[in-house]
C-alpha cells in the first residue's frame, strides 16, 4: 500500500523544493511546469486515498447497492463527467437508450470511469464502449486497442496493487481501479472478465451485473426487486 503513496509524497517534496530555490530564476514555462506537476501528485495522491477508502468499504460490506431504475445513457454520462475532453473523444460509445436497469448508478459508474481510464490509459487510439442489456440484466464491454493482457495475467490484473506486463513508468495509476471494479460486481452478484479485443487488438473487459429490465418510456410500478431480466410494459 505504501509504495504508491510514498512515490507521490517524494514527487510532491521534490517539486515544492525546487520551485522554493531563491537562486534559482524560473521562467514562466518552468514554473507553469512545475506547478502542473504539484497539481498532478496531489490529485493521484488524493485519488489514490479515495480509492483505499472505497476498496475498505466494499470489502468490509459497508458500500452495499442501492438499486434504483436508471437509464443506460445516465450511467454512461456520470461515468464520463471526469473524463478529459480530449481524452474523451477518443471513446467511441454505443449505448442502447430503449431500457431502464435497476442498478445502483454511482457503483455501476464507478466500475465504467475506472476501465474506461484503464483503456485510455493503455491505449493510444480508440477506445469502444458498448452498453446494452442482455438476459441477465445489464452488459458492457470496454475495449481498447493497446498490447492487451496476456492470458497468464487475465485472474490477477484484479488483484489488489497489481500491475500487469503492459504497466510503464510512463502510466501513472493506484494500481487499485480493478479491484474497486471486483468488488462492485461482486455485490452486485455480477461477473468482470478480460480478454482479447477482436477488433482493437488490445483489450477487452466484459461485465454483466443482473438486473431487472424494463422498456424506458413507461410507467414503473410498485418495487421490481427480483434480478431476472424483465420487461415492465405497464398500461397508462
Amino acid at each position: 500500500m505504501r509504495g504508491p503513496l510514498v512515490r507521490w509524497m517524494v514527487s510532491l517534496k521534490a517539486s515544492f523544493s525546487s520551485l522554493r530555490h531563491d537562486d534559482v530564476e524560473w521562467t514562466r514555462d518552468e514554473l507553469g511546469e512545475g506547478l502542473r506537476q504539484i497539481g498532478e501528485d496531489v490529485h493521484l495522491l488524493t485519488e489514490h486515498i479515495e480509492n483505499l477508502l472505497s476498496l475498505a468499504q466494499l470489502e468490509s460490506g459497508a458500500a452495499r447497492p442501492q438499486r434504483d431504475w436508471v437509464a443506460l445513457e445516465e450511467v454512461v454520462e456520470l461515468a464520463t463527467r471526469l473524463v478529459k475532453e480530449a481524452e474523451y473523444r477518443r471513446i467511441a460509445v454505443s449505448t442502447d437508450d430503449r431500457f431502464l436497469v435497476r442498478v445502483d448508478q454511482i457503483q455501476v459508474a464507478q466500475v465504467l470511469r475506472h476501465l474506461l481510464e484503464n483503456a485510455l490509459a493503455y491505449s493510444p487510439g480508440e477506445v469502444r464502449l458498448d452498453v446494452g442489456v442482455c438476459d441477465a440484466g445489464l452488459r458492457f464491454c470496454v475495449e481498447d486497442g493497446g498490447s492487451g493482457v496476456p492470458p497468464e495475467e487475465r485472474q490477477q490484473i484484479f488483484l489488489k496493487l497489481y500491475r500487469g506486463q503492459a504497466a510503464t513508468s510512463s502510466v501513472r495509476g493506484t494500481g487499485l481501479g480493478l479491484s474497486i471494479c471486483r468488488e462492485i460486481v461482486a455485490a452486485h452478484a455480477g461477473s468482470i472478465a478480460v480478454d482479447g479485443s477482436p477488433s482493437l487488438g488490445g483489450a477487452r473487459f466484459t461485465v454483466t451485473i443482473p438486473s431487472a429490465v424494463a422498456e424506458a418510456g413507461l410507467p414503473l410500478e410498485g418495487d421490481v426487486s427480483g434480478l431476472a431480466l424483465e420487461k415492465t410494459p405497464v398500461a397508462a
